[in-house]
């Protein structure tokens, strides 16, 4: 029986330093090739959009609805009184020429005279939520405006609908206090993308542990599948995209990603695209390392960029590889969905999810990612052979066809309309963090895991 689902997110509309959008797109379209009919909402002159509109303008939101046309998403005024005892929050305002979303059968203007709706947002929402199966809050929408959170609450009670809060970030590590505020042992579930952050939920706040799920996120393979490199535009031997980090990653990012560059320029290029990189850095990543840096690459132009590398770099923030065991980020999915060959700086896999030296390489130092890319760029067919296994690994497991599945199957086990599955849990040793935060997968020493151990260096 087809469900109907509303979302409310930060943005569907803009990835500008937005990577939940990546996900949360790829699940809406996974749920509507199933049948069912999902709502997108977010807030009029969001973050990301306003960000976004004031570096490039107008045109890469129209270039993103005629990409993502499924998505349609209703905009809003988040008028709400904020709930007692919550923080203040950040009003974005609204963007000249934005105009908020009415439910096309249903106008904005039309008031509801029930007594207990105080504001256009709520009369609004309980019009257009009244038929709804199933709403899903993210987290950062949630921590920005704990009073839509408790409107949703409300109208759960009024309306019968079940509520997801999902989680793809680490805020519950970072601000447990404010995260606590929220009450979320109030929604049916947290969807976390981590077994260390759903952890997290269970133990910091004290949630039942069977209304925490790990959900990890995907790629989005109608979108992200291998595509032949344009003949026209020149390869690219290693590419990096990803944001500035700041103290999260600048040292590995100098380590793993520019002093390398440094070592075989001008003979290799080395790419890199992502915001937020401060002018002063940027003059030194272009001149003294001598890597081309690119700017911002909307999501939706990832896939041709990935094309076009021989070789995908990947170096996760210092909290992924330190605290967030189990939580590789949307960057490994989608890379590994295009086939890339890819090398990782470690993080700890306790899940699973991938084969390290199978579907990609895993480079522990610096010396070990200089011999792997020198490896790679000269044997075709490991880049090849790597990328083959990196993609049957995503369609067999990592799509968002199935993350959509296994949040259907939530739903219908919340509703009664499918038996419990056996108790299973995520991680392999419970709750605990893996010691030491060592990734399972290990080589000998001095050899990146994935290359031949004769090509290896020593471990200097």
């Amino acid at each position: 029986m087809p469900l109907r689902f509303a979302l409310f997110s930060h943005s569907v509309r803009s990835d500008w330093n937005n990577g939940h959008a990546h996900f949360l797109r790829g699940l809406v379209r996974a749920l509507l090739s199933k049948g069912h009919e999902v709502a997108c909402y977010e807030e009029a002159g969001n973050w990301s959009v306003s960000n976004l509109v004031a570096a490039r303008g107008w045109r890469p939101l129209v270039e993103s609805r005629r990409c993502f046309p499924f998505l349609r998403p209703r905009l809003y005024n988040a008028d709400l009184p904020a709930p007692s005892g919550s923080a203040s929050r950040y009003a974005p305002p609204r963007l000249a020429g934005e105009r908020l979303s009415a439910s096309p059968s249903d106008p904005t203007t039309r008031l509801d005279t029930s007594p207990h709706t105080t504001s256009p947002l709520e009369r609004r929402l309980h019009r257009e939520l009244a038929e709804v199966d199933v709403v899903i809050i993210h987290e950062w929408t949630a921590i920005e405006n704990p009073a839509l959170l408790d409107l949703l609450l409300r109208l759960k009670r009024a309306y019968g609908f079940v509520l997801f809060f999902h989680d793809n970030h680490y805020r519950i590590l970072t601000q447990p206090v404010r995260m606590a505020r929220l009450g979320l042992d109030r929604c049916d579930a947290v969807l976390a993308f981590s077994p260390s952050i759903a952890a997290a939920y269970r133990q910091v706040l004290g949630l039942d542990p069977k209304a925490v799920h790990v959900v990890h996120e995907a790629a989005d393979t109608a979108l992200f599948h291998p595509l032949p490199p344009d003949p026209r535009q020149p390869m690219d031997d290693a590419l990096f995209v990803g944001n500035w980090g700041g103290r999260d990653r600048a040292a590995e990012l100098r380590a793993f990603l520019f002093r390398p560059a440094r070592h075989v320029r001008p003979q290799r290029r080395f790419a890199l695209y992502g915001v937020r990189y401060p002018p002063e850095v940027l003059r030194v990543i272009q001149r003294f390392y001598g890597v081309d840096y690119r700017g911002w690459l909307p999501n939706h132009h990832v896939p041709a960029a990935l094309a076009r590398a021989r070789v995908v770099l990947h170096v996760p923030r210092r909290q992924y590889v330190k605290v967030l065991y189990g939580t590789p980020t949307i960057r490994v999915f989608e890379a590994l969905a295009c086939g890339s060959a890819l090398v990782s700086t470690p993080w700890p896999d306790t899940d699973g999810l991938f084969r390290a030296g199978e579907d990609y390489v895993v480079a522990e130092t610096p010396a070990q990612l200089e011999e792997a890319l020198q490896w790679l760029w000269s044997d075709e067919t490991a880049r090849l052979r790597l990328g083959r296994s990196g993609l049957q690994r995503i369609l067999a497991a990592h799509t968002c066809n199935h993350r959509a599945e296994q949040i259907l199957g939530i739903v219908a086990r919340l509703r009664g309309d499918a038996p419990a599955p056996l108790a299973r849990e995520s991680v392999r040793n419970g709750d605990r963090p893996p010691a030491g935060l060592v990734t399972p997968h290990r080589a000998a020493v001095g050899t990146p895991v994935g290359m031949p151990a004769e090509l290896g260096v020593s471990g200097d």
